[in-house]
């Protein structure tokens, strides 16, 4: 997104960008709007903020002494004004509410936002004010599904996670997450039954709720039985601490194998996922994405940007001065292959020449897998945030989907069959037929 004060004739030179039959129409509402904007009581300032596609047209925005909002949309293009300045009716007249989507978090029957805000950058590097801008943009962009964890910041997030659904508690799903230390104590950590249930009940306080919808084990714990830490999960269902059990960074055989212990003993069983998952981490796609749809579990995939990657602020042999896969040394491991660099510069060139922002359609590339429920997005400021909340405007076809897997590698399938993928297989060989 463009932000700044533009004149007319500065918008006028991103023509190309843009379809011209559209462009004129919204030369003129736009230049409406901004000769609206001047007249007595003026706002303090007018920008445009511009995010200009042959299919996002143009988001204009009017600020007077704070920031206004209820946008109205319509193909990507919004404004919001103080309430006396008025837009001239042929510029209102185009304009439409576009709610946002909500989708089925598997088989719960709870119905939640296409896109899950995270929480992780509450408390650092965002502060409680910048946390709480945060939380409110997204609210008002329809947004009531929100991502946490006990380890983030130490508890921190959750503190303040809390104090912003003091009055909303019940029209937002949160969730929280156990396994990684609190603490010193050697078993101030894993999926015991011991850690569990200390871990839920100082969840429950530093978010100041009864309940916690969404409860994940943050990883697989190998010293733990997986009976013992499925019948705590269900202790905290029967208690009312929690609703749903969910796992994050299992392996699809780990998930199996939780469902069919907790089918055997009528435990409440997992009811969502959290996997990594982006364009350059597809490993997801082989089996936790298929076990999910099979077993109608929800899916809400985090780091969809890898970790920055696929931002466009990297490319081969193009990195910024910060940022964490500069200076975090588990990004940089994650991604350090040369290959993700060149799936990155690849990306941004086709972001670029279809006219969308990079951030946005890599969100909405997660978001249109089958399986997935909502891609888990984060910021550190609502400048940030924009970008990710723009995907829910993008409509990804399966054209376009196809196109942008095309940049980096498939994974093979689980038998490795790797020839079945592309319509060869034995079967084929034996009858002659494909």
């Amino acid at each position: 997104m463009v932000t700044g004060s533009l004149s007319l004739e500065t918008w006028e030179t991103r023509v190309p960008l843009m379809a011209a039959g559209y462009h004129y129409d919204l030369v003129a509402k736009v230049d409406a709007l901004r000769q609206t904007a001047a007249i007595s009581p003026a706002p303090e300032r007018v920008f445009y903020a511009l995010r200009v596609t042959p299919f996002e047209a143009v988001r204009v925005v009017i600020v007077g002494q704070a920031p206004y909002h209820n946008p109205g949309q319509a193909d990507g293009m919004a404004f919001s004004a103080p309430d006396d300045v008025k837009a001239p009716p042929s510029l209102r007249n185009i304009f439409k509410e576009v709610p946002m989507k909500y989708k089925l978090l598997g088989s719960t029957g709870v119905k939640v936002s296409e896109l899950c805000f995270g929480t992780m950058s509450f408390g650092n590097p965002a502060d409680e004010a910048m946390s709480a801008a945060m939380f409110n943009r997204c609210r008002e962009a329809g947004i009531n599904f929100f991502d946490c964890a006990n380890v983030y910041q130490r508890g921190r997030a959750e503190e303040i996670l809390g104090k912003l659904i003091a009055d909303c508690r019940d029209e937002v799903v949160i969730t929280s997450k156990a396994h990684f230390p609190m603490g010193d104590d050697v078993n101030a950590r894993g999926s015991s039954r011991k850690h569990l249930m200390r871990a839920v009940e100082a969840s429950l306080k530093r978010l100041n709720t009864d309940y916690i919808d969404v409860y994940f084990m943050h990883h697989f714990d190998a010293d733990t039985p997986i009976e013992e830490t499925l019948r705590a999960l269900d202790d905290m269902v029967e208690q009312g601490k929690i609703l749903y059990p969910a796992a994050s960074n299992y392996a699809a055989w780990q998930i199996a194998k939780a469902l069919g212990i907790s089918a055997r003993h009528g435990w409440s069983p997992f009811a969502c996922l959290q996997p990594m998952y982006n364009l350059v981490k597809r490993q997801a796609e082989v089996e936790i994405l298929p076990l999910a749809l099979s077993e109608g579990l929800g899916v809400i995939p985090y780091s969809p940007l890898g970790g920055g990657l696929l931002t466009g602020k990297y490319g081969v042999g193009r990195k910024p001065e910060s940022g964490r896969l500069v200076e975090n040394a588990m990004y940089m491991t994650r991604y350090g292959d040369d290959w993700v660099y060149q799936v990155a510069e690849d990306f941004t060139a086709f972001a670029q020449e279809r006219g969308y922002n990079p951030v946005a359609l890599a969100v909405a590339w997660v978001g249109s897998h089958p399986a997935v429920t909502a891609p888990i997005i984060g910021a550190r400021n609502v400048t940030q945030l924009e970008d990710s909340l723009a995907a829910a405007e993008i409509t990804m076809t399966p054209e376009l989907r196809a196109e942008i897997s095309a940049l980096s590698p498939e994974p093979p399938p689980a038998t490795d069959r790797s020839e079945e993928q592309k319509g060869v297989s034995f079967a084929a060989q034996l009858t002659g037929k494909k």
